[in-house]
């Protein structure tokens, strides 16, 4: 009988232990996914940026790919990336408040806003963590942003562009 109860309290302390351990895991993950795509510009047609950090470390991983529309000219070859890097604590927590900034109310209910059209880009940012996750994916950020109510989306937009080193006058 004394097996059975030290058994229990030991099997017990491992499910109380697991199901902590993935609560901390989902809470100490947190990731940023940025991707623009341009209807007919030729470089930098299609960037992804995807920015990841746990809690455990002081660096968030930054993998950036960026592709022209026309693969097999050399005349756009400098667009043509695929990197991987590390940013600083700091400068990934500068990029989850700006990006927290956003306003689902303002975007989801503002008549002005336009989520797709003809010609133009396309940009989408997403965030958060393995349990709960949120992405927007607007229009032309850039054309009338303020009527728009995409002030907080766009310069959430640049400073993601600027902290992989993109001109975001360039690619937007």
């Amino acid at each position: 009988m004394h097996k059975f109860l030290l058994f229990r309290k030991v099997f017990f302390a491992i499910i109380v232990i697991t199901a902590t351990s993935e609560t901390s895991f989902s809470q100490c993950y947190f990731d940023v996914e940025f991707n623009l795509i341009h209807s007919r510009r030729i470089p930098y047609q299609n960037v992804t940026i995807n920015m990841t950090q746990n809690c455990m470390t002081d660096s968030a991983i930054v993998k950036l790919v960026s592709n022209p529309s026309d693969l097999n000219s050399i005349k756009w070859e400098y667009s043509k990336i695929d990197t991987t890097f590390k940013i600083s604590r700091s400068e990934f927590e500068k990029i989850i408040k700006s990006v927290k900034q956003i306003k689902l109310i303002d975007i989801k209910y503002n008549p002005n806003i336009v989520s797709f059209g003809a010609d133009g880009t396309t940009c989408i940012i997403g965030y958060g963590n393995n349990s709960d996750h949120v992405r927007f994916s607007k229009w032309s950020p850039d054309y009338n942003t303020e009527s728009r109510g995409l002030q907080e989306f766009l310069n959430s937009c640049i400073l993601i562009l600027k902290m992989v080193n993109l001109d975001p006058k360039e690619i937007l």
